[in-house]
């Protein structure tokens, strides 16, 4: 059974501490989801500022703290702070997916049951990303604006001779994400 890893921000940036044990249910009351990571892997927190704003986890036999291999899982929730009207308008200017057409997918690949998109990138070494992002709610009556307030997004690298074991991992890891109203 997956150790629990309760998410409380101010505990972690306060601290330094990163929780780095294999296989955990990591829960973020924040940003209102929660996410178990494949045992066996290392779990690695998403920091940005004082805010867990994900977690993730490397495949490829490399520690939280080296840089982005080619091989990983990757959970990240954000606020739509630049008020992207749409899940398209927020792929398209994003990195992740630039020079990609973002399109539609199902239910099978959603986040959490939403209308999620998804890009697929080709990297020259020839390993490929696939970034999954969805959003939900919407911002407080003081803001002037019908743009979603949270935005998910749920990454994927792996490459050609990895595809099939990496596959099966996604799609546990992505199955494991439970996504409930933010704190």
């Amino acid at each position: 059974m997956a150790a629990r890893c309760l998410l409380i921000a101010a505990v972690f940036a306060f601290s330094g501490l990163r929780c780095a044990s294999a296989g955990q249910m990591v829960v973020n009351e924040e940003y209102g989801f929660e996410a178990t990571t494949p045992e066996g892997f290392p779990t690695c927190f998403g920091l940005s500022g004082s805010h867990i704003h994900g977690v993730y986890t490397r495949l490829d036999g490399k520690g939280c703290d080296d840089p982005r291999g080619e091989a990983y899982l990757s959970f990240w929730a954000d606020y739509n702070a630049g008020f992207k009207p749409s899940v398209r308008a927020y792929m398209s200017g994003s990195s992740a997916c630039k020079g990609t057409r973002p399109s539609r997918v199902g239910v099978r690949l959603s986040i959490g049951g939403l209308p999620t998109w998804r890009c697929v990138r080709k990297r020259e070494n020839g390993s490929r990303e696939m970034v999954l992002v969805a959003a939900t709610g919407r911002w407080d009556a003081g803001f002037e604006t019908t743009a979603p307030h949270l935005i998910y997004t749920l990454s994927f690298g792996t490459t050609e001779q990895r595809q099939t074991a990496d596959q099966a991992l996604f799609d546990a890891f992505r199955g494991s994400i439970v996504l409930r109203k933010p704190r």
